[in-house]
């Protein structure tokens, strides 16, 4: 063997062994989670233990008030969905094609009650859990969500779970919901696309899922599918994603 040769199998074994640079905090998070829409969202983001994320949202400028005698227009409901501020409702995502089945563990504390809505405000409640995103008005997500339940004769409202499918579309939005008994901060949420058709579910434990009516899209075949979070509160919010599993058949 000849001196240049044996030099550059020395060459070639040295930068086979050289070390792998280790994978950041953003590049595990973005290889599980994906990344956000707005990476100037303000959002914290932190692993933790078993590729959980411990996220924090900042507090939110309320909208412009409603008169209680006003009902809500379907395009209204959804900007307070998706927009409580002028950005859209924090997300990470990653691109996939085709049919695909997404799970996550939300994990947030309800607002306690109950809460004195001022004359001429709506409530707006908070959602957490999972999206796909076609475009701007074509999407949809299924949350883990608050829901208010009024107190009679007072101007007061009471704070109650509900899961939520919200379609958004080019002809308005269209919702479902559901809900479970006994109430804890924590629920898993799902969302199922097969080819024409998006399906939301939900659970307690992971494993008896409760369906939501479906939707049919008219989708182009890679959409982005992630986490999301809305909220319109006045404080930092904070939110635990768990066990984010996304699933695709085998072709």
């Amino acid at each position: 063997m000849g001196r240049a040769t044996l030099l550059a199998l020395l060459i070639g074994a040295a930068a086979c062994a050289a070390p792998v640079p280790p994978e950041t905090e953003a590049g595990r998070r973005a290889r599980i989670y994906g990344t956000p829409a707005a990476p100037n969202d303000g959002v914290k983001y932190a692993l933790a233990g078993n590729n959980a994320l411990k996220a924090t949202y900042p507090r939110r400028e309320l909208p412009l008030p409603v008169l209680p005698d006003v009902q809500p227009t379907p395009e209204q409901l959804a900007l307070w969905k998706w927009k409580p501020t002028p950005a859209n409702a924090a997300r990470l995502g990653r691109e996939l094609r085709g049919d695909f089945t997404a799970s996550v563990r939300v994990t947030f504390a309800l607002r306690q009650g109950p809460l004195e809505i001022p004359r001429g405000q709506r409530f707006l409640p908070a959602g957490v859990g999972l999206f796909a995103w076609s475009g701007a008005g074509d999407h949809v997500g299924v949350v883990r969500c608050e829901a208010a339940a009024g107190i009679p004769g007072k101007n007061a409202i009471v704070v109650r779970e509900e899961f939520q499918t919200v379609f958004t579309h080019a002809l308005g939005v269209r919702t479902a919901t559901g809900e479970l008994p006994n109430t804890t901060d924590s629920a898993h949420v799902r969302l199922t696309r097969k080819g024409a058709v998006v399906r939301g579910a939900y659970s307690r434990d992971g494993t008896a899922w409760t369906e939501l009516p479906p939707d049919e899209v008219d989708w182009k075949e890679v959409v982005t599918v992630g986490v999301y979070a809305a909220h319109a509160l006045e404080q930092p919010f904070d939110v635990t994603f768990e066990e984010y599993a996304v699933t695709a058949p085998v072709k």
